[in-house]
């Protein structure tokens, strides 16, 4: 291989041309090689950790209209509780809207477990598309 011999202002000249017209800069894409699944899979443990961020409370109307949304559209729900863990945290469940009636919900977990909850105990609805 030969390398070419440049004066100082034209190899100047001529690195300047390159990054300017030449070279695509992948940001943070070339450092993802260097993150090995440990690591990956330690950083999603840690995001899924955080506590869930109290939502304003629905009136029960709003939750209801959700609810019944969500069933007749088959989507998912995040359903958050008035309840809160030992950490002062509230408790959240997540699933299919499988059953509604005037008193309770009835949720199909992603493990394929349900679980009947009271509509007293719900704070907040959030829905989307399967």
């Amino acid at each position: 291989m030969k390398v070419s011999q440049y004066p100082t202002k034209e190899a100047e000249q001529l690195a300047q041309h390159f990054f300017i017209h030449r070279y695509h800069d992948r940001g943070m894409l070339k450092w993802q090689g260097f993150f090995l699944s440990d690591h990956t899979a330690a950083l999603n443990r840690a995001e899924k950790a955080k506590p869930e961020k109290l939502h304003k409370a629905q009136k029960a109307t709003e939750l209801n209209q959700r609810l019944m949304q969500a069933w007749q559209s088959q989507f998912l729900v995040h359903i958050q509780l008035n309840v809160l863990d030992e950490n002062h945290h509230p408790l959240a469940v997540d699933g299919q809207v499988v059953g509604i009636n005037s008193d309770r919900v009835v949720i199909q977990k992603p493990d394929h477990h349900y679980c009947q909850l009271p509509l007293t105990i719900l704070r907040n609805v959030i829905s989307e598309k399967i």
